[in-house]
């Protein structure tokens, strides 16, 4: 009959072009909107370990202040972490306890490069005042395309992104 399809050419087990390229757009709309996400992981690290510090150094100024006492970031670049101490870093003791559980010491591990200049600087302490020892820092974490550096200021021992 005019009109009528052969159904005996029809396998039915093919996929028609409409159909791939359907595939193919969604596939690369996924990858166009996941790749950025996944290159930027180190850029989120950065981003969280200088907010972290950052928050612990505002931290250790205000007990130095509020308490009258010497409270300070204890830094090991070495093992990439710090610790949040009073008085000083010689005594594991010293380290205050953690906000979160009240009972864990305050270590704090970060997935990024720690560069501290001056480079012989362990350690910012803030006195009953809140000025820092050493008179002033700056602290810069980088990883891939990102780095964000912690000025910590001479005589008021302001910290703050740059």
């Amino acid at each position: 009959m005019p009109g009528q399809r052969d159904k005996s050419k029809e396998s039915g087990w093919g996929f028609t072009l409409i159909e791939l390229v359907m595939v193919i757009v969604l596939v690369g709309i996924i990858a166009i909107i996941a790749t950025p996400k996944l290159l930027s992981i180190s850029d989120t690290r950065v981003q969280k370990d200088s907010k972290m510090l950052l928050n612990y150094l505002t931290m250790a100024q205000e007990l130095a202040m509020s308490r009258s006492e010497s409270y300070g970031v204890c830094l090991d670049t070495a093992n990439n972490r710090y610790t949040v101490n009073k008085t000083d870093c010689t005594n594991t003791a010293n380290i205050i306890t953690s906000p979160e559980d009240r009972v864990s010491p305050l270590r704090v591990s970060y997935d990024s490069t720690l560069t501290i200049v001056p480079a012989t600087t362990t350690s910012i302490f803030f006195d009953y005042l809140g000025r820092p020892t050493p008179n002033g820092a700056t602290l810069t974490f980088s990883s891939g395309s990102l780095s964000i550096t912690i000025k910590v200021e001479p005589n008021t021992g302001y910290a703050h992104e740059l």
